[in-house]
């Protein structure tokens, strides 16, 4: 156990334990090997010490003060293997500050919190016992004398071979123990006598004992002939739910002829302890739900999320989906109708998701921010029930915005849950925009700025030709943003795409160079040019959008265009949508007539599940790939990502060859299509005709 991971714990331990008759004390061992007390309750003080802060002091300047000088040893030990054992337990001598020495039988529990080793010492005085013991092994004493002189109730038995009791003998402790036994139940003293107790225990040995522990009882015995002493607590019989007696019994055997057995056992009614025990177990219980639970909404917080995280990297999930969900615009819930009712609506929303998932896999990891899980889920019915939440959530006045996965076998939740929450954000894009209070999320200064650019046209359409691996004619081209800066810089893509990515800007972009394309396929058109391919990159961002097949029709019938020279690029990242929705896109832009590329295949792992993808029409190496193509093991990996896409029916495009010798490499293991500086550098849509369209 970690108390890192259970804050407050030893706090509550210490105010629970402190009145405890057991003695307790705890003791903190450094790295460094050096030793600190922290606590030591009544009990212990007053059985090792006048009061805990003397006991304490003492114990300070040396922790085995108080044990007896040939015991320390067996103490050391026991400290010792606390380091790989949560519970130890161990039977010495403790001596008090007038050197008086006590028997105690010792459990230590040990706990970590960071590298600091936490070892909690509960003590239980067994000196009668012990006296006991040491007298029964002395001869020239009487049997009776001995046991009657123990101020607890025992009892001394033998079994034999078939299992049959043979009460030896008893105390007058344990008749008055006895007697008392329904004044604990029912209030009415009971009047037995000795041969009448002799007879019951030799009738059966559990007379006292409550059928549901007979087992822990038996447990005892058995260990008892080889462990010095052991003990249990049993429940007694006729005790019922509301009125529980516990008795411990704490047992010593010791072998009197090669077939005879004594056993000693003392009965101590401990339901005071028992009960303090049980509801220091539940205020444990308690506060280990607070720390995997959310108080609020009742369901699993971020640390049951790192749990579950870890234990998927044990047993990965199967057919599994993942729910990234986002509260819409709880803060500013929070700011004008106050927390109240911000937490109003994170209850509302999570008896929603309760509607869909068990709670226990339902995650609050922040303020606004849930992960769902649903385990051993066919896809159909996943989308099905997610498409169901979609709908709940709109008629809840779109209380969240919410973006889901599902995959066949996950092993890296955090990874999948990314994936979710990409989608989501689109999601949460949408809600904004039909949010009027909310326009200046959607339109912030940097949209602004790029509306501006848009309308003083300083983004251009630049042109990269694609050339024939066999001949190097140049066969199409693919379109790249290219902005004009006020100086006349041409400034690059990556200076200015990725912050347009991360807003959720980039279908802008999208659609325009879209509308670049087409009037330039126009223009090829009326020149009679109708066999160049010219290709437009399209992010998933923008795939999602609302009413994206509706905004390319539109603008693609706005051109007298051959719809077959137009091509879209797809990136093979799965970071914004799964390939479930990305096939359905796919699709839909096929049924327009439009031809797919998939592009940047081989820079990640989803690149192989993709080209199972219905509906692509060719794919582009990355470049990162082809810069290797010289080494054995890249041109083999070139040619069975090549021979495998050609047995799908797909071309393959090569980007990046800046040298002849990498495209006569590419050319042997029959790649189609190649784009580089070998070829040409992007450059303006107008030297693009003059040089390749016109001759000139």
């Amino acid at each position: 156990m970690r108390l890192t991971d259970n804050p407050g714990y030893m706090e509550h331990f210490r105010e629970v334990t402190y009145t405890m008759m057991n003695g307790v004390v705890e003791l903190v061992k450094h790295p460094d090997g050096s030793s600190d007390i922290v606590y030591v309750n009544e009990a212990a003080a007053r059985l090792l010490c006048s009061n805990s802060g003397d006991a304490a002091e003492r114990l300070d300047k040396d922790p085995y003060a108080f044990v007896y000088p040939i015991d320390r040893d067996r103490v050391r030990e026991a400290i010792e293997a606390c380091r790989t054992n949560e519970n130890v337990k161990e039977t010495y001598r403790v001596c008090d500050k007038d050197g008086q020495v006590t028997w105690v039988l010792a459990h230590f529990h040990s706990m970590y919190e960071e590298d600091d080793l936490h070892i909690v010492i509960i003590y239980s005085n067994i000196s009668e016992l012990m006296s006991t013991q040491a007298k029964l092994s002395s001869e020239g004493l009487k049997l009776w004398d001995i046991i009657n002189s123990i101020p607890m109730g025992i009892i001394i038995f033998d079994i034999d071979d078939n299992g049959k009791c043979s009460v030896v003998t008893m105390n007058d402790q344990l008749i008055a123990f006895s007697n008392n036994v329904g004044k604990y139940l029912d209030g009415n003293i009971r009047a037995w006598t000795k041969e009448e107790l002799t007879m019951l225990f030799n009738q059966s040995l559990y007379a006292f004992c409550d059928k549901s522990d007979v087992d822990a009882v038996n447990r005892m015995l058995e260990e008892s002939k080889t462990e010095y002493t052991t003990s249990c607590i049993f429940k007694l019989r006729g005790s019922t739910e509301k009125n529980t007696i516990y008795i411990k019994s704490t047992c010593y055997s010791k072998p009197v002829s090669d077939t005879s057995r004594y056993y000693y056992i003392t009965f101590e009614n401990v339901t005071k302890d028992k009960n303090q025990e049980i509801e220091l177990s539940k205020k444990q219980e308690l506060l280990m739900l607070l720390s995997y639970t959310d108080s609020l909404t009742k369901v699993m917080n971020r640390n049951s999320y790192s749990n579950y995280v870890r234990n998927c990297w044990i047993e990965p999930l199967e057919n599994a989906g993942v729910v990234f969900a986002d509260i819409n615009g709880l803060k500013r819930v929070n700011d004008i109708l106050g927390h109240q009712y911000g937490d109003e609506m994170l209850v509302r929303f999570t008896n929603i998701l309760k509607n869909y998932f068990d709670s226990e896999i339902i995650f609050r990891i922040s303020g606004d921010e849930f992960i769902s899980i649903l385990p051993n889920i066919d896809r159909k019915e996943f989308i099905n029930r997610m498409h169901r939440l979609d709908q709940e959530l709109e008629d809840n006045e779109s209380i969240a915005s919410i973006g889901y996965v599902w995959e066949a076998n996950i092993n890296d939740i955090k990874l999948v849950a990314n994936q979710a929450e990409q989608i989501m954000y689109v999601e949460k894009q949408k809600y904004y925009e039909k949010e009027k209070s909310l326009k200046s999320k959607h339109r912030p200064l940097l949209l602004n700025l790029l509306l501006s650019d848009l309308e003083n046209k300083r983004f251009r359409m630049y042109l990269q030709p694609k050339g024939d691996i066999d001949t190097s004619k140049v066969i199409g081209a693919e379109a790249l943003i290219r902005k004009i800066d006020d100086s006349g810089r041409i400034i690059a893509p990556y200076e200015f795409i990725p912050q347009l990515e991360k807003e959720r800007l980039i279908p802008k972009i999208d659609y325009y160079m879209l509308n670049e394309v087409c009037r330039f396929l126009e223009k090829l058109k009326k020149m009679g040019k109708n066999d160049f391919v010219i290709s437009v990159n399209m992010s998933r961002v923008t795939l999602v959008e609302n009413n994206y097949i509706e905004t390319v029709k539109d603008i693609i019938e706005k051109y007298d265009i051959n719809i077959d020279q137009l091509e879209f690029e797809i990136t093979e990242s799965n970071e914004t949508m799964d390939n479930m929705r990305l096939e359905e896109y796919i699709r839909k832009i096929k049924a327009l007539g439009i031809k797919i590329s998939l592009d940047d295949v081989g820079t990640e792992y989803s690149s192989l599940p993709m080209l199972l993808l219905d509906g692509i029409d060719s794919v582009k190496l990355d470049r990162s790939l082809i810069l290797k193509s010289r080494t054995h093991k890249a041109c083999r990996l070139l040619k069975y990502i090549t021979d495998m896409c050609h047995s799908f029916g797909m071309t393959v495009i090569a980007e990046g060859v800046e040298e002849d010798e990498v495209r006569e490499g590419l050319k042997s293991i029959s790649c189609d299509i190649y784009q580089g500086y070998l070829l040409s550098r992007p450059i303006p849509n107008e030297e693009f005709l003059n040089r390749y369209i016109l001759g000139y």
